[in-house]
């Protein structure tokens, strides 16, 4: 498998993990639906997103979400994806609000460190 870049140098570049967008995959492919219009459109192929610390661009993953939506007219989608995001898909950052001692806290923590996720 290969990676593509420097993590290090990868919220400068404005560069995000591909993690997402693999959950999204997995989902459409287990319902049987097509993921391969929004690869072929975007470029990013499965065995990208599949690549540990693979890194893309946000206006790629935008893409890549609106092309297998349209491609995917099935109205309970973002939910079945929603639902397979929990604190574990998130790392650290994840694992800190988990942590958090109230609500208040995960927010402030949420808000403080969200360069540490692949959330927008």
């Amino acid at each position: 498998m290969e990676k593509n870049n420097n993590t290090d140098s990868a919220a400068q570049a404005g560069l995000r993990p591909a993690l997402g967008l693999l959950i999204l995959c997995q989902t459409l492919e287990e319902l049987g639906l097509d993921y391969e219009a929004a690869s072929s459109i975007t470029g990013l192929s499965r065995s990208q997103l599949e690549t540990p610390g693979y890194l893309i661009r946000s206006d790629q993953e935008i893409a890549f979400i609106e092309a297998a939506l349209s491609a995917n007219a099935r109205p309970d989608l973002a939910y079945l994806v929603g639902r397979r995001y929990h604190f574990g898909v998130f790392g650290i950052w994840g694992l800190a609000l988990i942590c958090s001692e109230n609500l208040l806290q995960a927010f402030q923590i949420a808000q403080e460190f969200i360069e540490l996720t692949h959330s927008f």
